[in-house]
């Protein structure tokens, strides 16, 4: 019986510390317009993904939000926007966005800050698009 109890109580306790683990904005499915910390970088080179770095693409948490996945920044000043995750990062644990600047000295001004990110697309499945017969492969025209 005490054996039963323990397991209980232990089982009880883990379920609550993964609970307030959520809680405190650890890895998940974020909700709409939930607040982030929003930092940025200006270096250059290959994303995660293969891709060269510009404008537009941040990089996240792969647990938070995929590869792939589009979000909407909104309360950030200047740097609210559209972005496309390309990349991920040592630093970038958790709830925290890393957009690209071009300009270093504008990626000094934006810092960190907390803003609400929305998720419009959550990640991608790059082997699922199949080029559309009836444009030759361009699907721009759809």
């Amino acid at each position: 019986m005490r054996i039963g109890v323990a397991w209980t109580i232990g089982v009880a306790i883990v379920l609550a510390g993964i609970a307030a683990a959520g809680l405190r904005g650890q890895p998940g499915a974020p909700e709409a317009g939930e607040a982030f910390e929003i930092t940025a970088y200006c270096v250059r080179g290959t994303t995660k993904s293969g891709a060269r770095v510009r404008e537009g693409m941040a990089a996240a948490d792969p647990r938070v939000l995929p590869l792939g996945s589009i979000i909407r920044i909104e309360g950030s000043g200047d740097w609210d926007g559209v972005y496309t995750v390309m990349d991920t990062g040592a630093a970038v644990r958790g709830r925290i966005v890393d957009v690209y600047l071009r300009d270093c000295e504008e990626a000094l001004e934006l810092g960190r800050r907390e803003a609400r990110v929305s998720v419009i697309r959550r990640g991608w499945e790059p082997g699922a698009i199949e080029p559309d017969d009836r444009t030759g492969g361009d699907r721009s025209s759809l």
